[in-house]
């Protein structure tokens, strides 16, 4: 039966690193493997919001997204267009959940390594309206839709492992630094610790918990090979 391993977490806390690592090695043991991304503002919703820019004058950076931009600085004409946003990326993340993860997974992909996934979707989806002063309440009906992608998924009786990678605060920045990456909102941080993890647990309650701050890439990498047992 094939599988999805979910790599979810804080920004900077090494998922990406991490999922990549993975799936060379699954690749290289013969599996079919399918490494991609399932996240918000992607594909139409990108396109939309880079309009949105152009609109209200905004030109975002070449480290800085379009939708932090718009929340920073045009943030009582993003309000007005945010359900408007936020529909054409439900679109958006159902087309590519599609394309990056069902197709495969009916196509006999063996193993799909997928980072962020419908946890971190609905996450970003409510630090978004709260962000904006939109009530959470009246996004439930978006939220509950990316949540039925998950069900199409076990329903089909697909294995999901999760892990969910974090750092410590101080750690996080001198990554961020380092690549040179924007620095992330401090609340967005926080919300990611909490709500993104409370959100994966419920979703996947074997998720394994991985603190990358003292702990080397190769161990955890070990680790991970073990738990999925392939």
């Amino acid at each position: 039966m094939s599988r999805v391993i979910v790599f979810s977490g804080v920004v900077g806390a090494g998922k990406t690193t991490h999922k990549r690592l993975l799936a060379k090695y699954l690749a290289s043991r013969g599996y079919r493997v399918r490494d991609t991304i399932l996240k918000t503002s992607y594909g139409l919703s990108y396109i939309l919001l880079t309009m949105l820019c152009l609109v209200s004058r905004v030109r975002p950076g070449n480290k800085v997204s379009p939708i932090r931009m718009l929340i920073d600085e045009r943030k009582s004409f993003f309000k007005r267009l945010f359900k408007l946003w936020l529909w054409v990326d439900v679109f958006s993340v159902f087309i590519e959940f599609i394309r990056r993860i069902y197709l495969p997974l009916r196509l006999g992909y063996t193993v799909v390594v997928v980072e962020d996934y419908i946890p971190a979707v609905i996450t970003d989806y409510m630090f978004f309206s709260v962000k904006l002063g939109v009530p959470v309440e009246s996004i439930v009906r978006q939220i509950r839709m990316i949540y039925r992608l998950d069900i199409a998924v076990k329903s089909r009786g697909y294995r999901v492992y999760s892990f969910f990678f974090d750092a410590e605060d101080r750690e996080l920045y001198k990554r961020w630094v380092r690549r040179g990456s924007s620095i992330e909102y401090r609340d967005y941080i926080i919300v990611q610790k909490k709500l993104l993890y409370r959100i994966t647990r419920f979703l996947y309650s074997d998720t394994v918990y991985i603190d990358t701050t003292r702990e080397d890439i190769a161990s955890i990498h070990r680790r991970i090979k073990e738990l999925i047992k392939l």
